[in-house]
């Protein structure tokens, strides 16, 4: 009986002190959340300055970049050769000299020798001698006469010397071969000499008619 007595105290302590218990647990407030971390914030660090640039050096960049750029000029046009107009300069007339006539085209000069001919008065007159004009005869036109073929193949060389006269307006009149050493070259010389013109000759200042020979030499060396 005691036994039970014990049994019912003993289970009615557990029961209060469970029901105490759990009430209490029940009843205990709850710990509040802990509050958000404020945020946090990183100083940044300034970059670093570049170096210094010389003096000469900005000065030179700043005149490379306001300089102008250069234009492009389109290329200058060659000037035209300039073209002498007749008249502009005197061509001179060469004078009586000696030279020799050779295969090429190029114009002969003389060396006149006296005709041999009576001195006279000019127009209406005897002809005149070169030693009786105020100036050496002078060439205007003279054309070179054509080497003969033949003689040229062969290799021949020749000298002929013409007689002519010329006169007041400088034309040649009445050629003729004094001699020659191949009768080959006769004939083109006195075609040429026929064609030549001269400047008057004149005595006195006055035009006169003259005579006079000239040795006309072919060669194949000049």
């Amino acid at each position: 009986m005691e036994r039970d007595l014990i049994l019912s105290a003993s289970l009615a302590a557990a029961l209060h002190g469970a029901a105490l218990f759990g009430f209490n647990s029940s009843a205990a407030p709850r710990d509040p959340a802990p509050p958000p971390e404020p945020p946090r914030y990183f100083p940044l660090l300034p970059l670093p300055e570049p170096d210094p640039v010389p003096p000469e050096e900005s000065a030179s960049v700043a005149q490379a970049a306001s300089a102008p750029r250069p234009e492009f000029s389109p290329p200058l046009q060659p000037e035209p050769p300039s073209v002498s107009r007749p008249g502009d300069f005197p061509i001179p007339v060469p004078p009586v000299i000696p030279t020799a006539f050779s295969d090429t085209t190029s114009l002969p000069t003389l060396r006149p020798t006296a005709a041999g001919v009576a001195d006279g008065t000019g127009p209406g007159g005897d002809i005149l001698g070169i030693d009786g004009l105020d100036a050496a005869p002078r060439t205007r036109l003279q054309p070179a006469p054509i080497y003969p073929a033949d003689a040229r193949h062969s290799g021949l060389a020749g000298e002929v010397v013409v007689e002519f006269t010329i006169d007041e307006s400088g034309r040649v009149h009445d050629a003729r071969v004094v001699r020659s050493n191949h009768r080959m070259f006769e004939e083109p010389t006195l075609r040429a000499v026929s064609r030549w013109v001269f400047e008057p000759g004149k005595r006195a200042g006055r035009a006169v008619r003259f005579r006079m020979a000239v040795p006309v030499i072919f060669s194949l060396n000049d």
